[in-house]
């Protein structure tokens, strides 16, 4: 989880179990081994809601009209099966990480149920 608060103000051991991956992540390799090689992370945030592959991080989809438009499930011989068309963001540092983790979020399948009151009514992979 991403905890009750992950600011960089609170100490890491307060923060939640994804803050804390996102900067050992970027500790341990990206920061670390960028003098042996090139590191880059790229993020995508789709999500499975019914029939529809949605993603999360274009934000052509703000307006929520035809929010899979352009979204297709490949198999590539190389990557196995991917979704073809969702949106792909460089990040440099674990704020830019965690900030599309939140605006994804954001935009999830959300709906009522007697037990929640924001209960996602979707399957997310970041």
């Amino acid at each position: 989880t991403l905890g009750s608060c992950h600011s960089s103000s609170l100490p890491e051991e307060q923060h939640g179990v994804i803050p804390r991956f996102v900067n050992a992540l970027f500790r341990d390799i990206v920061y670390s081994r960028q003098v042996e090689a090139e590191v880059s992370i790229r993020v995508s945030f789709v999500e499975l809601h019914n029939e529809d592959i949605n993603d999360l991080l274009d934000c052509a989809t703000l307006g929520f009209q035809d929010r899979n438009r352009n979204l297709l499930l490949r198999e590539d011989p190389n990557q196995g099966v991917v979704v073809q068309g969702l949106k792909e963001v460089e990040v440099r540092k674990p704020s830019e990480l965690l900030r599309c983790l939140e605006k994804g979020a954001l935009l999830r399948t959300t709906a009522s149920t007697r037990m929640n009151e924001q209960s996602s009514r979707s399957h997310a992979i970041f």
